[in-house]
């Protein structure tokens, strides 16, 4: 697709400013360092001709300082975990937005970016639990009036739209629990309903609870307002950066704690053509985090960028089996899965056991397996 007619169907899209030169050429020379970090020198063939195309791609749809803004994001955070479709990018992986290599498993860029796509992308990144708040405050003041969150607009669920209206007929809050704590904690009413009486008085719940006196018109009155918006939360993580102060494009307001949000949610922002990025947090990095830190503290010299986890797993398997069988003889559903973990299993020992039955040194077989060799020999 011509640049020209790129432009006139991303006109509405707001990115996010890089300010440290020509992002393009900063683009290229990061990837490259990354790539020589990831790979070591030379280059494999394959990762070049992967490189070239997709800076390529990303320069025509000048997403290239949406890439570095990410990358600074990342950068001071030693745990993250870029997913998504956001993937599929060589460029990302080579700037440390995401930790699996693309090239080694046949995964798409075109997935993720591609000049007949009309979306922006989408980079979802994982932090650890416990530093999700320091990246979301750093971002915040990095870009000032710049940044804001997005915001989740907030429904009168039918249980809700009960509670608030009885609340407006002044009844007590023992009155309205003695209904409302008998709906199914699931409980969702017919979204066409006028009227919710006839359908409280067909829950086996609420057989034997009187529903006279305001009951009827608190829950008619309910019916009309279920689904109304009643206030607004913050995204989980999502947060939009602008080249401009963020209320030039959308309505801004600040959370108690002094939090810019748009208020706007999610699928308003992107209609606006704002660009969100997903900074979320997840326990399982901080534990891995911490599980290397013992380790190297315990003195080992654990080459983390270097270290490919498949070539381990039978050991680790193995190593683990008593207690993975405690597991699974406790749990029926995990029992119906070990055919299929003996036969996984079963193909790794064979693996590792055809290199020493052939003769090739445990070292010599590894570096066979070893993807950036391969990569090297293609």
């Amino acid at each position: 697709m011509a640049r020209g007619l790129w432009d006139a169907l991303r006109e509405g899209l707001v990115l996010p400013p890089w300010e440290g030169g020509d992002a393009v050429t900063e683009l290229r020379r990061a990837a490259l360092a990354g790539a020589e970090r990831r790979y070591g020198l030379p280059l494999p063939a394959a990762v070049t001709s992967r490189l070239d195309h997709e800076l390529a791609v990303i320069d025509t749809m000048r997403f290239s300082s949406y890439f570095l803004v990410v990358r600074d994001i990342v950068g001071p955070f030693s745990r993250t975990c870029g997913r998504g479709s956001g993937a599929a990018s060589l460029v990302a992986y080579c700037l440390g937005i995401t930790n699996v290599c693309p090239v080694r498993h046949n995964l798409y860029f075109e997935r993720f970016l591609n000049p007949g796509r009309l979306d922006p992308p989408d980079i979802d990144i994982d932090f650890a639990w416990d530093e999700r708040d320091r990246v979301l405050a750093s971002v915040l003041e990095r870009f000032g009036c710049r940044a804001a969150m997005v915001s989740c607009h907030v429904g009168l669920q039918p249980r809700l739209a009960i509670r608030e209206t009885a609340r407006v007929f002044g009844l007590p809050a023992g009155e309205i629990g003695r209904v409302t704590k008998k709906l199914p904690w699931l409980w969702r009413a017919d979204p066409g309903a006028d009227d919710y009486l006839d359908t409280l008085r067909t829950l086996p719940q609420l057989r034997e609870v009187d529903l006279g006196g305001p009951w009827p018109e608190i829950l008619r009155l309910a019916a009309r307002i279920s689904g109304a918006p009643r206030h607004l939360s913050v995204h989980p993580g999502g947060v939009v950066v602008t080249p401009e102060p963020v209320s030039d494009y959308a309505p801004v307001q600040r959370t108690t704690k002094g939090v810019p949000v748009l208020q706007w949610d999610k699928d308003s922002a992107e209609e606006a053509g704002l660009v969100k990025i997903d900074l979320l947090g997840n326990r399982s990095l901080g534990v891995i985090r911490d599980a290397v830190a013992r380790v190297r503290a315990g003195g080992v010299d654990f080459d983390e960028l270097r270290w490919q986890p498949l070539h381990t797993l039978p050991l680790v398997i193995l190593a683990g089996m008593p207690l993975a069988w405690l597991a699974i003889a406790h749990f029926p559903a995990l029992r119906m899965t070990l055919e299929l973990f003996q036969h996984l299993l079963a193909a790794l020992l064979v693996s590792a056991l055809i290199g020493l039955v052939a003769g090739v040194a445990p070292a010599r077989h590894a570096a066979r397996l070893n993807p950036i060799e391969s990569l090297r020999t293609e």
